[in-house]
Protein backbone atom coordinates (compact mmCIF):
# COMPACT_ATOMS: atom_id res chain seq x y z
CA UNK A 1 0.00 0.00 0.00
CA UNK A 2 1.40 3.37 -1.04
CA UNK A 3 2.36 5.74 1.78
CA UNK A 4 1.24 9.00 0.22
CA UNK A 5 2.46 11.03 3.18
CA UNK A 6 6.06 10.45 2.13
CA UNK A 7 5.63 11.59 -1.45
CA UNK A 8 7.45 14.84 -2.13
CA UNK A 9 5.71 17.80 -3.80
CA UNK A 10 7.80 20.30 -5.69
CA UNK A 11 7.00 24.01 -5.06
CA UNK A 12 3.52 23.47 -3.58
CA UNK A 13 1.27 26.52 -3.46
CA UNK A 14 -1.83 26.92 -1.31
CA UNK A 15 -4.24 29.59 -2.55
CA UNK A 16 -7.30 30.87 -0.73
CA UNK A 17 -9.90 32.75 -2.78
CA UNK A 18 -12.51 34.53 -0.66
CA UNK A 19 -15.55 36.01 -2.46
CA UNK A 20 -17.57 38.80 -0.84
CA UNK A 21 -20.52 40.84 -2.15
CA UNK A 22 -19.60 44.47 -2.67
CA UNK A 23 -23.06 45.36 -3.97
CA UNK A 24 -26.30 43.66 -3.08
CA UNK A 25 -27.94 41.69 -5.83
CA UNK A 26 -30.62 44.33 -6.45
CA UNK A 27 -28.41 47.44 -6.24
CA UNK A 28 -26.35 49.27 -8.81
CA UNK A 29 -22.55 49.28 -8.80
CA UNK A 30 -22.75 52.80 -7.39
CA UNK A 31 -24.12 51.61 -4.05
CA UNK A 32 -22.24 49.22 -1.76
CA UNK A 33 -23.68 47.03 0.96
CA UNK A 34 -23.38 47.93 4.64
CA UNK A 35 -20.92 45.04 5.10
CA UNK A 36 -18.88 45.56 1.92
CA UNK A 37 -15.66 46.34 3.80
CA UNK A 38 -15.93 43.29 6.10
CA UNK A 39 -13.63 41.22 3.87
CA UNK A 40 -10.74 43.72 4.11
CA UNK A 41 -11.30 44.15 7.85
CA UNK A 42 -10.98 40.39 8.31
CA UNK A 43 -7.70 40.37 6.34
CA UNK A 44 -6.35 42.98 8.75
CA UNK A 45 -7.45 40.81 11.69
CA UNK A 46 -5.74 37.81 10.09
CA UNK A 47 -2.54 39.86 9.72
CA UNK A 48 -2.64 40.66 13.42
CA UNK A 49 -3.12 36.96 14.25
CA UNK A 50 -0.15 35.95 12.08
CA UNK A 51 1.98 39.00 13.06
CA UNK A 52 2.26 39.80 9.36
CA UNK A 53 2.77 43.55 8.85
CA UNK A 54 1.79 43.55 5.16
CA UNK A 55 -1.63 42.12 5.98
CA UNK A 56 -2.03 44.00 9.24
CA UNK A 57 -1.49 47.30 7.40
CA UNK A 58 -3.55 46.35 4.36
CA UNK A 59 -5.65 49.53 4.47
CA UNK A 60 -2.55 51.57 3.61
CA UNK A 61 -2.31 49.83 0.25
CA UNK A 62 -6.00 49.64 -0.72
CA UNK A 63 -7.45 52.33 -2.94
CA UNK A 64 -10.77 52.26 -1.13
CA UNK A 65 -9.35 53.48 2.21
CA UNK A 66 -8.30 56.95 3.32
CA UNK A 67 -6.87 58.07 6.65
CA UNK A 68 -7.85 61.30 8.40
CA UNK A 69 -5.76 63.49 10.72
CA UNK A 70 -6.65 61.62 13.93
CA UNK A 71 -5.56 59.13 12.37
CA UNK A 72 -8.50 56.89 11.50
CA UNK A 73 -9.07 54.82 8.37
CA UNK A 74 -12.29 55.36 6.42
CA UNK A 75 -13.72 53.02 3.80
CA UNK A 76 -14.40 55.07 0.63
CA UNK A 77 -15.36 52.69 -2.19
CA UNK A 78 -15.87 55.54 -4.66
CA UNK A 79 -12.08 55.97 -4.72
CA UNK A 80 -11.63 52.59 -6.37
CA UNK A 81 -12.52 54.04 -9.76
CA UNK A 82 -13.30 51.86 -12.76
CA UNK A 83 -17.06 51.90 -12.16
CA UNK A 84 -17.78 50.26 -15.51
CA UNK A 85 -14.83 47.87 -15.47
CA UNK A 86 -15.49 44.15 -15.08
CA UNK A 87 -12.09 43.48 -13.52
CA UNK A 88 -10.17 45.84 -11.23
CA UNK A 89 -7.09 45.50 -9.03
CA UNK A 90 -7.56 47.38 -5.76
CA UNK A 91 -3.96 47.62 -4.51
CA UNK A 92 -2.49 51.08 -5.08
CA UNK A 93 0.70 49.73 -6.64
CA UNK A 94 -1.30 47.25 -8.80
CA UNK A 95 1.10 44.48 -7.81
CA UNK A 96 0.46 41.81 -5.23
CA UNK A 97 1.83 42.16 -1.71
CA UNK A 98 4.72 39.77 -1.05
CA UNK A 99 5.80 38.81 2.45
CA UNK A 100 7.58 36.11 4.44
CA UNK A 101 6.58 34.19 7.52
CA UNK A 102 9.48 32.48 9.22
CA UNK A 103 12.58 31.24 7.42
CA UNK A 104 11.13 29.52 4.36
CA UNK A 105 7.38 30.19 4.19
CA UNK A 106 6.50 32.99 1.79
CA UNK A 107 3.16 34.53 0.94
CA UNK A 108 1.40 36.96 -1.32
CA UNK A 109 -1.88 38.83 -1.25
CA UNK A 110 -3.97 40.43 -3.95
CA UNK A 111 -7.22 42.38 -3.75
CA UNK A 112 -9.55 42.30 -6.74
CA UNK A 113 -12.99 43.42 -7.80
CA UNK A 114 -14.88 41.47 -10.44
CA UNK A 115 -18.25 43.00 -11.29
CA UNK A 116 -20.11 43.32 -7.96
CA UNK A 117 -17.77 41.05 -5.99
CA UNK A 118 -14.62 41.59 -3.92
CA UNK A 119 -12.01 38.83 -4.04
CA UNK A 120 -9.20 38.33 -1.56
CA UNK A 121 -6.41 36.15 -2.99
CA UNK A 122 -4.10 34.85 -0.25
CA UNK A 123 -1.31 32.48 -1.31
CA UNK A 124 1.29 30.55 0.69
CA UNK A 125 4.24 28.73 -0.87
CA UNK A 126 7.45 27.13 0.26
CA UNK A 127 10.80 27.77 -1.33
CA UNK A 128 11.73 24.11 -1.06
CA UNK A 129 10.00 20.80 -1.82
CA UNK A 130 7.68 19.47 0.86
CA UNK A 131 6.55 16.01 1.73
CA UNK A 132 2.81 15.53 1.85
CA UNK A 133 3.08 14.95 5.61
CA UNK A 134 4.48 18.49 5.99
CA UNK A 135 1.82 20.34 4.00
CA UNK A 136 0.34 21.81 7.18
CA UNK A 137 3.21 24.33 7.02
CA UNK A 138 1.25 26.01 4.20
CA UNK A 139 -1.66 26.43 6.60
CA UNK A 140 -0.11 28.49 9.42
CA UNK A 141 -2.16 28.25 12.61
CA UNK A 142 -4.87 26.54 10.55
CA UNK A 143 -6.07 29.88 9.16
CA UNK A 144 -6.65 28.73 5.59
CA UNK A 145 -9.44 26.18 6.10
CA UNK A 146 -12.02 26.78 7.22
CA UNK A 147 -11.14 30.28 6.12
CA UNK A 148 -10.74 32.98 8.75
CA UNK A 149 -11.77 35.63 6.24
CA UNK A 150 -15.26 37.12 6.17
CA UNK A 151 -16.64 36.16 2.77
CA UNK A 152 -20.40 36.40 2.27
CA UNK A 153 -20.40 34.33 -0.94
CA UNK A 154 -17.89 31.69 0.11
CA UNK A 155 -14.29 30.57 -0.18
CA UNK A 156 -12.31 28.09 -2.23
CA UNK A 157 -8.95 26.68 -1.16
CA UNK A 158 -6.71 25.43 -3.99
CA UNK A 159 -3.60 23.29 -3.54
CA UNK A 160 -1.41 23.42 -6.67
CA UNK A 161 1.58 21.09 -6.55
CA UNK A 162 3.88 18.94 -8.66
CA UNK A 163 4.60 15.42 -7.41
CA UNK A 164 8.28 14.52 -7.85
CA UNK A 165 7.41 10.92 -8.66
CA UNK A 166 4.73 9.14 -10.63
CA UNK A 167 1.66 8.00 -8.74
CA UNK A 168 -0.77 5.27 -9.71
CA UNK A 169 -3.62 6.82 -7.72
CA UNK A 170 -3.71 10.60 -7.77
CA UNK A 171 -7.09 10.62 -6.04
CA UNK A 172 -5.49 8.88 -3.05
CA UNK A 173 -2.62 11.38 -3.14
CA UNK A 174 -5.12 14.23 -3.20
CA UNK A 175 -6.99 12.85 -0.18
CA UNK A 176 -3.73 12.38 1.74
CA UNK A 177 -2.72 15.96 0.87
CA UNK A 178 -6.02 17.34 2.17
CA UNK A 179 -5.71 15.36 5.39
CA UNK A 180 -2.18 16.67 5.92
CA UNK A 181 -3.17 20.25 5.17
CA UNK A 182 -6.04 20.22 7.64
CA UNK A 183 -4.57 18.06 10.39
CA UNK A 184 -4.83 20.97 12.85
CA UNK A 185 -8.50 21.59 12.03
CA UNK A 186 -11.24 20.42 14.35
CA UNK A 187 -13.73 20.37 11.46
CA UNK A 188 -14.78 17.15 9.75
CA UNK A 189 -12.52 16.61 6.72
CA UNK A 190 -14.10 17.50 3.38
CA UNK A 191 -15.11 14.61 1.14
CA UNK A 192 -13.94 13.95 -2.39
CA UNK A 193 -17.01 14.75 -4.52
CA UNK A 194 -15.67 14.97 -8.09
CA UNK A 195 -12.56 14.65 -10.20
CA UNK A 196 -11.44 15.77 -13.62
CA UNK A 197 -8.58 17.36 -15.49
CA UNK A 198 -7.68 21.00 -16.18
CA UNK A 199 -4.88 22.17 -18.50
CA UNK A 200 -3.55 18.62 -18.49
CA UNK A 201 -3.35 18.30 -14.71
CA UNK A 202 -5.55 16.01 -12.57
CA UNK A 203 -8.08 18.03 -10.57
CA UNK A 204 -9.96 16.82 -7.48
CA UNK A 205 -12.86 18.58 -5.77
CA UNK A 206 -13.55 18.29 -2.04
CA UNK A 207 -16.50 19.79 -0.22
CA UNK A 208 -17.95 19.97 3.28
CA UNK A 209 -20.05 22.34 5.37
CA UNK A 210 -16.82 24.15 6.20
CA UNK A 211 -15.98 25.00 2.61
CA UNK A 212 -14.81 24.14 -0.89
CA UNK A 213 -11.36 22.75 -1.72
CA UNK A 214 -9.54 21.82 -4.96
CA UNK A 215 -6.35 19.80 -5.32
CA UNK A 216 -4.65 20.33 -8.67
CA UNK A 217 -1.55 18.42 -9.67
CA UNK A 218 0.96 19.88 -12.11
CA UNK A 219 2.22 16.92 -14.14
CA UNK A 220 3.41 18.76 -17.25
CA UNK A 221 4.85 22.12 -18.11
CA UNK A 222 1.79 23.33 -20.02
CA UNK A 223 -0.32 23.01 -16.88
CA UNK A 224 1.75 25.57 -15.04
CA UNK A 225 1.99 27.84 -18.09
CA UNK A 226 -1.74 27.86 -18.81
CA UNK A 227 -2.67 28.15 -15.12
CA UNK A 228 -0.44 31.23 -14.79
CA UNK A 229 -1.75 32.92 -17.91
CA UNK A 230 -3.52 36.13 -16.91
CA UNK A 231 -6.60 35.54 -19.04
CA UNK A 232 -7.03 31.99 -17.76
CA UNK A 233 -6.47 33.07 -14.17
CA UNK A 234 -9.18 35.73 -14.38
CA UNK A 235 -11.55 33.30 -16.09
CA UNK A 236 -10.89 30.70 -13.37
CA UNK A 237 -11.66 33.28 -10.68
CA UNK A 238 -14.82 34.28 -12.55
CA UNK A 239 -15.89 30.66 -12.73
CA UNK A 240 -15.34 30.14 -9.00
CA UNK A 241 -17.08 33.43 -8.23
CA UNK A 242 -20.15 32.45 -10.27
CA UNK A 243 -20.18 29.07 -8.52
CA UNK A 244 -20.21 30.62 -5.07
CA UNK A 245 -22.79 33.23 -6.07
CA UNK A 246 -25.09 30.52 -7.46
CA UNK A 247 -24.88 28.55 -4.22
CA UNK A 248 -25.38 31.70 -2.16
CA UNK A 249 -28.42 32.87 -4.12
CA UNK A 250 -29.96 29.41 -4.07
CA UNK A 251 -29.62 29.36 -0.26
CA UNK A 252 -31.40 32.73 -0.15
CA UNK A 253 -34.11 31.34 -2.43
CA UNK A 254 -34.65 28.36 -0.13
CA UNK A 255 -34.93 30.70 2.86
CA UNK A 256 -37.52 32.78 1.00
CA UNK A 257 -39.39 29.63 0.01
CA UNK A 258 -39.60 28.38 3.60
CA UNK A 259 -40.70 31.85 4.74
CA UNK A 260 -43.36 31.82 2.01
CA UNK A 261 -44.57 28.41 3.17
CA UNK A 262 -44.83 29.73 6.72
CA UNK A 263 -46.92 32.67 5.50
CA UNK A 264 -48.93 30.23 3.39
CA UNK A 265 -49.69 28.14 6.48
CA UNK A 266 -50.93 31.20 8.36
CA UNK A 267 -53.06 32.32 5.42
CA UNK A 268 -54.58 28.85 5.08
CA UNK A 269 -55.76 29.11 8.68
CA UNK A 270 -57.46 32.39 7.80
CA UNK A 271 -59.10 30.73 4.78
CA UNK A 272 -60.45 27.99 7.05
CA UNK A 273 -61.86 30.63 9.41
CA UNK A 274 -63.50 32.30 6.42
CA UNK A 275 -65.02 29.02 5.24
CA UNK A 276 -66.47 28.44 8.71
CA UNK A 277 -67.90 31.95 8.81
CA UNK A 278 -69.68 31.46 5.48
CA UNK A 279 -71.72 28.69 7.12
CA UNK A 280 -72.90 30.94 9.96
CA UNK A 281 -75.84 33.31 10.13
CA UNK A 282 -75.21 37.01 9.63
CA UNK A 283 -74.77 38.15 13.22
CA UNK A 284 -72.81 41.00 14.84
CA UNK A 285 -70.28 38.39 16.00
CA UNK A 286 -69.74 37.13 12.45
CA UNK A 287 -69.44 40.70 11.25
CA UNK A 288 -66.71 41.43 13.81
CA UNK A 289 -64.78 38.27 12.92
CA UNK A 290 -65.02 39.02 9.21
CA UNK A 291 -63.88 42.56 9.88
CA UNK A 292 -60.83 41.25 11.75
CA UNK A 293 -60.15 38.81 8.93
CA UNK A 294 -60.21 41.58 6.32
CA UNK A 295 -57.95 43.83 8.40
CA UNK A 296 -55.46 41.12 9.44
CA UNK A 297 -55.19 38.91 6.35
CA UNK A 298 -53.92 41.57 3.87
CA UNK A 299 -50.79 42.05 6.01
CA UNK A 300 -50.06 38.34 5.77
CA UNK A 301 -50.80 38.45 2.06
CA UNK A 302 -48.36 41.33 1.59
CA UNK A 303 -45.61 39.37 3.36
CA UNK A 304 -46.47 36.36 1.23
CA UNK A 305 -46.22 38.44 -1.96
CA UNK A 306 -42.91 39.87 -0.74
CA UNK A 307 -41.49 36.36 -0.34
CA UNK A 308 -42.75 35.43 -3.82
CA UNK A 309 -41.07 38.50 -5.29
CA UNK A 310 -37.80 37.55 -3.58
CA UNK A 311 -37.99 34.01 -4.95
CA UNK A 312 -38.59 35.40 -8.44
CA UNK A 313 -35.61 37.75 -8.05
CA UNK A 314 -33.43 34.88 -6.87
CA UNK A 315 -34.59 32.76 -9.79
CA UNK A 316 -33.62 35.52 -12.22
CA UNK A 317 -30.23 35.94 -10.54
CA UNK A 318 -29.54 32.21 -10.72
CA UNK A 319 -30.51 32.21 -14.38
CA UNK A 320 -28.13 35.08 -15.18
CA UNK A 321 -25.24 33.62 -13.20
CA UNK A 322 -25.77 30.17 -14.69
CA UNK A 323 -25.39 31.75 -18.13
CA UNK A 324 -22.23 33.54 -16.97
CA UNK A 325 -20.90 30.30 -15.51
CA UNK A 326 -21.57 28.45 -18.75
CA UNK A 327 -19.86 31.19 -20.78
CA UNK A 328 -16.73 31.03 -18.61
CA UNK A 329 -16.75 27.26 -18.68
CA UNK A 330 -16.78 27.39 -22.47
CA UNK A 331 -13.77 29.73 -22.43
CA UNK A 332 -11.98 27.23 -20.22
CA UNK A 333 -12.86 24.42 -22.63
CA UNK A 334 -11.40 26.45 -25.48
CA UNK A 335 -8.09 26.75 -23.58
CA UNK A 336 -7.97 23.16 -22.35
CA UNK A 337 -8.73 20.95 -25.31
CA UNK A 338 -9.19 17.31 -24.37
CA UNK A 339 -9.50 17.95 -20.64
CA UNK A 340 -12.17 16.38 -18.44
CA UNK A 341 -14.18 19.31 -17.07
CA UNK A 342 -17.02 17.13 -15.86
CA UNK A 343 -16.88 18.45 -12.28
CA UNK A 344 -17.63 21.98 -13.57
CA UNK A 345 -20.36 20.68 -15.87
CA UNK A 346 -21.92 18.79 -12.96
CA UNK A 347 -22.26 22.02 -11.03
CA UNK A 348 -23.79 23.75 -14.06
CA UNK A 349 -26.35 20.94 -14.26
CA UNK A 350 -27.02 21.41 -10.53
CA UNK A 351 -27.68 25.13 -11.04
CA UNK A 352 -30.16 24.26 -13.81
CA UNK A 353 -31.97 21.95 -11.39
CA UNK A 354 -32.15 24.81 -8.89
CA UNK A 355 -33.76 26.95 -11.58
CA UNK A 356 -36.36 24.29 -12.39
CA UNK A 357 -37.14 23.75 -8.73
CA UNK A 358 -37.69 27.47 -8.23
CA UNK A 359 -39.98 27.53 -11.26
CA UNK A 360 -42.05 24.73 -9.72
CA UNK A 361 -42.11 26.54 -6.37
CA UNK A 362 -43.21 29.79 -7.99
CA UNK A 363 -45.98 28.10 -9.99
CA UNK A 364 -47.34 26.42 -6.86
CA UNK A 365 -47.06 29.49 -4.64
CA UNK A 366 -48.49 31.88 -7.24
CA UNK A 367 -51.56 29.68 -7.70
CA UNK A 368 -52.25 29.64 -3.96
CA UNK A 369 -51.61 33.39 -3.82
CA UNK A 370 -54.62 34.00 -6.10
CA UNK A 371 -56.74 31.87 -3.73
CA UNK A 372 -55.84 34.13 -0.83
CA UNK A 373 -56.71 37.23 -2.86
CA UNK A 374 -60.11 35.77 -3.72
CA UNK A 375 -60.70 34.90 -0.08
CA UNK A 376 -59.97 38.46 1.05
CA UNK A 377 -62.24 39.87 -1.66
CA UNK A 378 -65.00 37.41 -0.74
CA UNK A 379 -64.70 38.35 2.93
CA UNK A 380 -65.01 42.01 2.00
CA UNK A 381 -68.12 41.23 -0.06
CA UNK A 382 -69.63 39.36 2.88
CA UNK A 383 -68.96 42.33 5.14
CA UNK A 384 -70.69 44.59 2.64
CA UNK A 385 -73.70 42.25 2.51
CA UNK A 386 -73.82 41.97 6.31
CA UNK A 387 -73.57 45.74 6.53
CA UNK A 388 -76.46 46.17 4.09
CA UNK A 389 -78.53 43.67 6.05
CA UNK A 390 -77.79 45.49 9.28
CA UNK A 391 -78.72 48.80 7.67
CA UNK A 392 -81.93 47.29 6.33
CA UNK A 393 -82.75 45.83 9.73
CA UNK A 394 -82.01 49.16 11.37
CA UNK A 395 -84.24 50.94 8.88
CA UNK A 396 -87.04 48.47 9.50
CA UNK A 397 -86.73 48.93 13.26
CA UNK A 398 -86.66 52.70 12.83
CA UNK A 399 -89.77 52.50 10.61
CA UNK A 400 -91.53 50.37 13.20
CA UNK A 401 -90.68 52.85 15.92
CA UNK A 402 -91.87 55.68 13.68
CA UNK A 403 -95.09 53.75 13.03
CA UNK A 404 -95.70 53.31 16.76
CA UNK A 405 -94.86 56.94 17.43
CA UNK A 406 -97.34 58.09 14.79
CA UNK A 407 -100.07 55.93 16.36
CA UNK A 408 -99.22 57.26 19.83
CA UNK A 409 -99.32 60.86 18.65
CA UNK A 410 -102.59 60.28 16.81
CA UNK A 411 -104.07 58.58 19.89
CA UNK A 412 -103.14 61.40 22.25
CA UNK A 413 -104.27 64.05 19.79
CA UNK A 414 -107.57 62.23 19.19
CA UNK A 415 -108.14 61.75 22.90
CA UNK A 416 -107.61 65.41 23.68
CA UNK A 417 -109.57 66.58 20.65
CA UNK A 418 -112.44 64.23 21.50
CA UNK A 419 -112.52 65.52 25.08
CA UNK A 420 -112.52 69.15 23.92
CA UNK A 421 -115.27 68.56 21.36
CA UNK A 422 -117.35 66.66 23.93
CA UNK A 423 -117.06 69.56 26.38
CA UNK A 424 -118.09 72.11 23.71
CA UNK A 425 -120.99 70.13 22.28
CA UNK A 426 -122.62 69.12 25.58
CA UNK A 427 -120.98 70.39 28.69
CA UNK A 428 -123.88 68.92 30.73
CA UNK A 429 -123.12 65.41 29.50
CA UNK A 430 -121.38 64.37 32.73
CA UNK A 431 -124.46 65.33 34.82
CA UNK A 432 -126.79 63.64 32.37
CA UNK A 433 -124.79 60.45 32.59
CA UNK A 434 -123.98 60.72 36.26
CA UNK A 435 -126.64 62.78 38.20
CA UNK A 436 -124.61 62.38 41.35
CA UNK A 437 -122.11 64.82 39.89
CA UNK A 438 -124.64 67.68 40.10
CA UNK A 439 -123.17 70.40 42.24
CA UNK A 440 -125.37 71.21 45.35
CA UNK A 441 -126.11 74.79 46.44
CA UNK A 442 -124.13 75.86 48.34
CA UNK A 443 -121.17 73.57 47.56
CA UNK A 444 -118.04 72.91 49.53
CA UNK A 445 -114.57 73.14 48.05
CA UNK A 446 -114.24 69.34 48.04
CA UNK A 447 -117.56 68.96 46.21
CA UNK A 448 -116.40 71.46 43.59
CA UNK A 449 -113.17 69.53 43.02
CA UNK A 450 -115.03 66.22 42.67
CA UNK A 451 -117.54 67.85 40.31
CA UNK A 452 -114.90 69.23 37.96
CA UNK A 453 -112.80 66.07 38.03
CA UNK A 454 -115.89 64.06 37.18
CA UNK A 455 -116.69 66.36 34.27
CA UNK A 456 -113.12 66.06 33.00
CA UNK A 457 -113.19 62.25 33.39
CA UNK A 458 -116.45 61.94 31.42
CA UNK A 459 -115.17 64.14 28.58
CA UNK A 460 -111.83 62.24 28.55
CA UNK A 461 -113.79 59.00 28.31
CA UNK A 462 -115.48 60.37 25.22
CA UNK A 463 -112.01 61.32 23.92
CA UNK A 464 -110.80 57.76 24.55
CA UNK A 465 -113.63 56.37 22.46
CA UNK A 466 -112.79 58.81 19.67
CA UNK A 467 -109.06 58.00 19.98
CA UNK A 468 -109.70 54.27 19.65
CA UNK A 469 -111.56 54.86 16.44
CA UNK A 470 -108.86 57.11 15.11
CA UNK A 471 -106.10 54.58 16.00
CA UNK A 472 -107.93 51.86 14.15
CA UNK A 473 -108.23 54.08 11.12
CA UNK A 474 -104.55 55.16 11.29
CA UNK A 475 -103.31 51.57 11.63
CA UNK A 476 -105.32 50.55 8.63
CA UNK A 477 -103.98 53.48 6.61
CA UNK A 478 -100.35 52.83 7.60
CA UNK A 479 -100.78 49.17 6.82
CA UNK A 480 -102.04 49.95 3.31
CA UNK A 481 -99.18 52.44 2.89
CA UNK A 482 -96.61 49.79 3.88
CA UNK A 483 -98.06 47.26 1.44
CA UNK A 484 -97.85 49.76 -1.42
CA UNK A 485 -94.18 50.42 -0.56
Amino acid sequence: MTDYSQITLDSPRLMLYAFHLRNSLDQSTQTVTATASALWDSVVTLGEKLACDKLRNLRETLRCYQRDEYPQWHYLPAQEGGVDEDFLRLLRQDDQLDFKLGQSLSGSFDALRIHDTYIADLTWYDNQPLKVADLSRLNPQGVMFPGHLTASLGQTLVLFAKPTEECSNYAGLAQASVAALLQASTQAPPKLVAKGQLFGGPLFEFESDAGHLLVWFNLQEQTKQLAGKGENEVNFLNLLGSRHKLRYVNSLARQSYHAARESYSQLEKEVKVFEDLTQQEATPDRFQRLDYLVKHTPNLAVKYSHHLRNIQDHHNTIEVNAINYETRLQKMKDQSSGDDLGLFEQFLAQSRRWQKQLQVDLTYLNNTGSLFDRTINSARSMIELDTLKQLQQTEEEAGKRQHELEILVASIASLLEGAVVSAKVNHKLPIDLFPSLKLPEPASFFQMVVHHLGEIGVHLGVGVIVAIGVVLVVKGWLGLKGKHH
